[in-house]
């Protein structure tokens, strides 16, 4: 048993404390990226889109001349 306790701690000690391993999972290709068909206008941004938008770029703006 002792021994048995020394060899679980000698695997410890070479493994150590990992996370679990990620195993990658592939992402099927979204719906635009399908189409070969060009777009015919640029996407608009609804007003709420627009007011974010423009709070990004003030902040951007803010930190680049800070």
């Amino acid at each position: 048993m002792q021994q048995l306790k020394h060899r679980i701690g000698l695997l410890q000690l070479m493994v150590g404390n990992r996370p679990p391993a990620k195993i990658p999972i592939p992402v099927p290709p979204s719906r635009l990226a399908k189409s070969n068909e060009p777009r015919s206008h640029p996407l608009q941004l609804n007003e709420q889109g627009q007011i974010l938008e423009a709070a990004i770029e003030a902040a951007a703006n803010a930190i680049l001349k800070s």
